[in-house]
């Protein structure tokens, strides 16, 4: 009576056993689809720099926008990010063409232009954003005119002429 009862045991445990491997394989063989299917986009790090090239630690790399527009089929559709403090980004997007525009306050604005191919994370790099310097901190009057302002008090404002 006892061997019964022992080759019971080990008749529904082995079952069990084999339940729980196969479940298991199949949930390993899911994965593994999931983890295979490629990525399409864009990914870099933003990098602060003075005029000099000059890496400025001291700014905050995640107040960046970047923007991309899709250019593609009349485009005009703009997916819109931030990066990680570090300064690091990814952004998932269709394959196609894109405009690509990183701006940060007081920093020259990067412009791109990629096109990404299908199934490829398109790795633009270190992308460095130049800041804007004016001479001796003085303001200038203007883009064509970069002569900078002697006496910023002094202003004069003329009326409109009729």
């Amino acid at each position: 009576m006892k061997r019964k009862l022992n080759l019971r045991k080990i008749l529904v445990l082995s079952i069990i056993i084999l339940l729980g491997f196969s479940t298991f394989s199949c949930t390993t063989r899911q994965k593994r689809k999931i983890e295979r299917i490629p990525e399409t986009g864009i990914m870099g790090v933003i990098i602060p720099v003075s005029g000099e090239g000059e890496v400025i630690e001291s700014q905050p790399r995640d107040e960046a926008v970047i923007n991309c527009t899709f250019m593609d089929n009349g485009g005009g559709k703009v997916y819109t990010v931030n990066p990680d403090p570090e300064g690091r980004f990814k952004v998932l997007l269709k394959s196609g063409n894109y405009r690509i525009e990183i701006f940060l306050k007081g920093f020259k604005v990067k412009s791109l232009e990629v096109n990404i191919p299908p199934n490829t994370m398109l790795d633009l790099g270190e992308i460095k954003l130049v800041r804007i310097e004016t001479q001796m901190g003085k303001p200038f009057l203007g883009e064509e005119d970069q002569t900078p302002l002697l006496n910023e008090g002094d202003v004069s404002i003329q009326p409109p002429s009729s």
